[in-house]
């Protein structure tokens, strides 16, 4: 909000801080329902990929449980596609909305997410879960290794980076290959010996009891299969780096804004958050699509959708040539 009134002031705009900060929660509340055709388009499509993630979000004013004890926690979910980001704001950390939309899907539906337990239910031979939150851990088993052996061949942890390594430069190498070349190798000679190297190893370590390494190893083997449902289709990534950059944007907010106090203020906010993300992926002119937006809201009430930042006319009218 300072930044805002900053910009007004360099502008001449003499704009009180509570006027600035009901302008953007009306604003967000006006765009309400496009966010959620918005969302309920990102379900629609017959064959697609997903990436979501999750983070926390801590309100001034969070209301209470059912059992009378104040919430401690909401949580803001992400999710993102070849056309939109989207940011959903929930009082708590179920994942029940997005059973809900996937319920309606009606073509294959691929999602990649971290391996918390609210996205257990998700079709197995669709779901993919990030090989960047296998490599954390052992990361941290490396560090957790003695000095003189973390980059020896005795290190246990090295040798599966070294492996996991190896599948993440496949991935650069083939990153501007067409779908069908991207499944061909993932599916190769090479990229089988990867796998299979890291999965005989793994069974065959006994790390110390309360290790890192004894974790990763146990996190890696409980989540194997759902690690491997990107070489079914040359278009899903090996991880959620892409939701996770954008969950990002939603944790500078949260942690650079005090404009958080309810659950109305936090769904207008993402409200906003998400169109703008959306036409940043179409390289629109943010000031001019958004203008335009609230110009014409009102108007297209019964067909919102030629409202959409990958609209034809809006690329047409607003993308940055």
């Amino acid at each position: 909000i300072y930044r805002l009134k900053e910009i007004f002031e360099y502008k001449n705009i003499d704009i009180k801080y509570n006027s600035i900060l009901n302008y953007i929660i009306n604003a967000g509340k006006k765009i309400n329902r496009l966010i959620e055709l918005m969302t309920e388009k990102q379900f629609s499509d017959e064959t697609t990929i997903k990436y979501v993630d999750e983070t926390t979000m801590s309100l001034t004013n969070p209301g209470f449980l059912e059992n009378g004890k104040k919430r401690k926690k909401s949580y803001v979910y992400c999710s993102v596609d070849e056309y939109r980001t989207v940011y959903k704001f929930t009082n708590s950390r179920s994942s029940e909305w997005l059973y809900t939309l996937i319920d309606k899907m009606t073509g294959v539906l691929f999602i990649v997410t971290d391996d918390y337990s609210g996205y257990n239910n998700l079709p197995l031979e669709t779901h993919q879960n990030c090989m960047c939150h296998v490599r954390r851990r052992f990361v941290k088993a490396y560090y957790e290794a003695p000095k003189e052996v973390r980059d020896t061949l005795d290190s246990s942890a090295r040798y599966c980076i070294s492996l996991i390594d190896e599948l993440f430069l496949i991935e650069r190498e083939i990153k501007n290959y067409s779908i069908k070349e991207k499944y061909k190798v993932r599916n190769s000679e090479r990229t089988k010996s990867i796998i299979s190297k890291l999965k005989d190893y793994l069974e065959k370590i006994n790390p110390p009891q309360g290790s890192y390494m004894e974790d990763a190893k146990k996190y890696a083997l409980s989540n194997w299969d759902n690690l491997w449902t990107y070489l079914k289709d040359g278009r899903v990534s090996i991880s959620n780096q892409i939701a996770e950059n954008k969950i990002k944007k939603a944790c500078m907010i949260r942690n650079n804004s005090i404009i958080f106090n309810n659950q109305e203020t936090a769904i207008a906010n993402f409200n906003l958050l998400s169109l703008v993300q959306t036409a940043k992926m179409h390289n629109l002119n943010i000031e001019a699509y958004l203008t335009y937006v609230f110009e014409n809201i009102d108007a297209y009430s019964k067909n919102l959708e030629v409202l959409f930042p990958w609209n034809y006319n809006i690329l047409q009218t607003f993308q940055i040539k």
